[in-house]
């Protein structure tokens, strides 16, 4: 049976994301080819049979605005402007353009990820438990989001450097906005931007693979229970030359399975433990393994 994949049956961001979704987040393309697809005209594809298609639109909706946050976040990190030498007041705007708006997609991808889980009825533990994982990300969010401007620092090479982020009751001397001025900083442990963002960003990734693990299980076990599965339709409808922004909440295939029992785990573990990347560009292992 022919099935849906992003590269082939994905829009323009999926389509442009899939090298990135396939190395750091292919649970997305998982769950987007059972119960998401494309018809070929930004639409989802059919589920004959699926009678909660409101709930499959709203869960889309917030999956998808997940993707399009990692994936600009992936793009801000590739950009290397976190590790790129700052000695003029233009490079400094766009360093910071692409700090603040890190912090902020990090933010959006929190926040949708809890609202998909909501929508899925994974149960109130395990939102409860991707809350959980996710708050010190939160925390970091809200800091650089609403908080006043962190103070800044460049070392030798003209590389920023910033305090440590009080994102814990552990980080007794990390940066607090609201108890700490800027002068306070000068006895804070720092670290460069480049290596703040990239922790971040690979403990979101870890919970989101987990989450959309459960995901999977989740939907699986729905579409059995009432003997429905997604029909591949796809009609190709655009031109080569044509640019097209509307998501049309499309496909994939991969050839990674889920282990959900280790999801489940990881979950209940938090994020505190290893990471399970491989260094920034090393092989991602997100709980799964492959079919042999």
């Amino acid at each position: 049976m022919e099935e849906y994949n992003l590269f082939d049956h994905g829009d323009i961001l999926e389509h442009e994301a899939v090298d990135m979704i396939r190395e750091r987040f292919p649970y997305y393309e998982l769950v987007w080819k059972i119960y998401i697809g494309n018809g070929g005209k930004a639409t989802k594809a059919d589920i004959p049979g699926y009678s909660f298609d409101q709930k499959r639109q709203n869960f889309s909706e917030h999956t998808y605005t997940v993707l399009e946050s990692i994936y600009i976040i992936n793009q801000i990190i590739e950009s290397k402007v976190f590790i790129s030498k700052v000695s003029s007041f233009q490079e400094y705007l766009e360093f910071n353009k692409s700090f603040i708006s890190f912090f902020a997609h990090l933010g959006r991808s929190r926040d949708n990820i809890i609202k998909a889980a909501e929508i899925l009825q994974i149960g109130n533990e395990n939102v409860t438990k991707i809350r959980s994982g996710l708050a010190e990300t939160y925390k970091a969010r809200c800091i650089v989001i609403h908080g006043k401007k962190i103070p800044l620092q460049l070392d030798e090479d003209g590389l920023i450097k910033i305090p440590i982020l009080g994102t814990s009751e552990q980080k007794a001397f990390a940066w607090n906005d609201k108890t700490h001025n800027w002068p306070d900083a000068i006895g804070m442990d720092d670290e460069y931007v480049a290596d703040t963002c990239e922790d971040f960003f690979k403990k979101l990734l870890e919970i989101l693979n987990n989450s959309f693990a459960l995901f999977f299980n989740t939907i699986k076990e729905e579409l059995a229970k009432h003997k429905c599965e997604i029909k591949f339709e796809y009609n190709e409808y655009k031109t080569k030359d044509d640019f097209l922004i509307m998501p049309s909440g499309t496909s994939i295939t991969s050839e990674q399975t889920f282990d959900v029992a280790k999801a489940i785990e990881f979950l209940n573990q938090g994020v505190s433990g290893k990471s399970s990347t491989n260094g920034r560009n090393g092989s991602s292992v997100y709980l799964s393994e492959k079919k042999e």
